[in-house]
């Protein structure tokens, strides 16, 4: 492995490694190991931009996200991110959600947040007969945890 401070060392390769540093310490946000993503030429200088608009999205009050039961589409996310902040950086800040798995693309073009689904599961018509049932019994889970679960597992 080549020194950062070694002479023949890229000057590029030297960045990229002190970006990895300091992405790895939360200093900074930069996913330079996903190429094909919006995220890979960003670089968040203040994570907490990133936490902020994240936190906008889904914790305001009046937020038309719950009321639509946690899908929303790009239209929703130019009026919630209306400050100056974030314009023009509404791709970036909806992949970093994508990233950190507080939403999920759906085949429709549409998004789903799994924190904001109705609390209250929804009456579907079940044969209860020849089911294989299993419990699980948990120390302790944290909250939403299985909500992202039941968001990524369906198809």
């Amino acid at each position: 492995m080549k020194s950062l401070f070694d002479e023949t060392h890229d000057k590029k390769d030297g960045r990229l490694i002190l970006s990895q540093f300091f992405h790895d310490l939360g200093i900074i946000l930069h996913f330079q190991d996903d190429k094909a993503s919006v995220l890979y030429d960003t670089v968040i200088l203040n994570p907490e931009w990133g936490t902020q608009a994240v936190y906008e999205l889904l914790k305001r009050e009046n937020n038309p996200i719950k009321e639509k039961l946690g899908k929303f589409n790009f239209d929703d996310l130019e009026t919630i991110w209306r400050d100056d902040r974030y314009q023009g950086k509404y791709r970036q800040l909806l992949e970093l959600m994508k990233r950190f798995k507080l939403c999920y693309e759906l085949p429709s073009g549409t998004y789903i947040a799994p924190q904001l689904l109705d609390q209250n599961s929804p009456n579907y018509v079940w044969n209860t007969n020849n089911n294989l049932k299993f419990r699980y019994h948990y120390d302790f889970m944290p909250k939403g945890i299985l909500s992202r679960f039941i968001v990524e597992m369906h198809s």
